[in-house]
C-alpha cells in the first residue's frame, strides 16, 4: 500500500486510476474538439451565406436592382448622389412611366434595356424578392443559432443595414419577407452601433465616387 497526501492506493489499483485519468482527459479533449468543430461549422455557414448573398443569381439581382436605384436617385444639398428608396407600389406600377413615384420620369417597375439581359423578363420586384428571400434564410439561421453571430454582424451586418435603409419605404404590410430582413438589420445594429454611420456613407456618393452607371454598394 502507498500513502499519498492522505489517500491510500493499492498497488494493484494504480493502473486503473491511470486509465481513469487518461479516459477523462480524452473525454475532455473530445468535448473541446466538438465545440471547436461546432464553431467552425457556424463560421462556415456565415461565409456560405455571404457568398450566396453577394454572388451568383442573388448577386446578379442585387447588381441590377441597386444600379437602377442609383440611376434614378437624386443628389443632396452637398451634391452627393443618393439611391432612390422605392415603395412597394413603385415596383408593381404599370409599365408606363409614373412621375408620381418620386423618381422623376423613370419607371422603376421595369429595367431599361441596358440593364436587363437580352430577352429577359426579369423585373425589379422579382430581383428584390430574391434578395429578401436570401436575407430571410440568413435570419432564420440566426434565430436557430446555427451561425457564428460575431462573424455574422461583421460580415453581413453592413449589407443588412444598407438594404434596410434602401427599403425604408417598404414596410411589413407590403411583404412579410421584409420583416425578416429588418429583424436581421436590427440585430446587427444592436451588436455594432457604428453600422448606421457606415450605411450613411454607403448611401452617399460624391461626384468623384459615383460610377456613371450608378453602381451598387449594398
Amino acid at each position: 500500500m502507498i500513502a499519498t497526501t492522505g489517500v491510500n492506493f493499492e498497488l494493484g489499483t494504480l493502473p486503473a486510476w491511470i486509465a481513469v485519468c487518461v479516459a477523462s482527459a480524452s473525454a475532455l479533449f473530445a468535448l473541446l474538439q466538438l465545440r471547436a468543430n461546432a464553431r467552425a461549422r457556424r463560421v462556415d455557414r456565415v461565409i456560405q451565406m455571404h457568398e450566396i448573398l453577394t454572388g451568383g443569381e442573388v448577386g446578379a439581382a442585387r447588381d441590377r436592382f441597386t444600379t437602377l436605384m442609383w440611376r434614378v436617385g437624386s443628389r443632396d444639398d452637398q451634391g452627393a448622389r443618393r439611391p432612390y428608396q422605392p415603395t412597394f407600389e413603385d415596383l408593381v406600377a404599370p409599365s408606363a412611366p409614373r412621375p408620381d413615384t418620386g423618381a422623376g420620369d423613370h419607371d422603376v417597375s421595369r429595367y431599361p434595356d441596358n440593364l436587363a439581359a437580352p430577352g429577359s423578363s426579369i423585373d425589379p420586384l422579382q430581383d428584390l424578392y430574391k434578395v429578401l428571400w436570401c436575407f430571410e434564410r440568413i435570419d432564420a439561421a440566426r434565430t436557430h443559432d446555427t451561425l457564428d453571430r460575431k462573424l455574422l454582424v461583421n460580415l453581413i451586418g453592413f449589407h443588412a443595414a444598407w438594404w434596410d435603409r434602401l427599403l425604408a419605404r417598404i414596410d411589413d404590410s407590403a411583404s412579410h419577407h421584409r420583416r425578416a430582413q429588418r429583424d436581421l438589420a436590427s440585430y446587427c445594429r444592436a451588436h455594432r452601433p457604428d453600422l448606421d454611420e457606415w450605411v450613411e456613407g454607403g448611401h452617399r456618393r460624391t461626384h468623384t465616387e459615383a460610377r456613371p452607371d450608378g453602381g451598387r454598394t449594398g
